[in-house]
């Protein structure tokens, strides 16, 4: 309940039954940037929402990101992104961050395997949230 009283589970359900795609708030994913939740939310509400119980992120290892930054490369085509991340190997047991970005770069980079550019517009929500976002989850 935000302090105007409002319940956020009430908005969000309401989007719910307003939309006939697959929203991310099915999966209790509530960005508060979308300009989506403008119809729901007033400016005060929303800067509520953002820094209700505002966590501090925690910052990575400098591995990690040296890991991360092996991939920010201006690759060629997107097939030698691919085969570079699948050519990495990681533990599950011990190096599960970085399979995990490698997943995860693997998994983008199929999106675009057989079309270089991807207009999102052609997408549903359901579309992006199981192709582009499936490595949130």
């Amino acid at each position: 309940i935000l302090s105007t009283g409002t319940i956020v589970d009430d908005k969000t359900l309401q989007l719910v039954h307003n939309f006939i795609y697959e929203h991310p708030v099915y999966f209790m994913i509530l960005d508060p940037r979308g300009i989506i939740w403008n119809d729901y939310f007033t400016a005060a509400e929303i800067n509520e929402i953002k820094t209700y119980n505002l966590k501090q992120l925690l910052n990575i290892s400098e591995t990690l990101q040296r890991y991360m930054d092996s991939y920010d490369k201006n690759w060629e085509t997107v097939f030698s992104l691919y085969e570079y991340a699948d050519n990495q190997r990681h533990s599950p047991v011990t190096d599960f961050d970085k399979k995990w970005v490698r997943k995860s770069m693997m998994n983008v980079s199929e999106l675009f395997l057989h079309n270089q550019r991807s207009n999102l517009n052609d997408h549903s929500e359901g579309d992006l949230l199981h192709g582009i976002w499936r490595f949130i989850y």
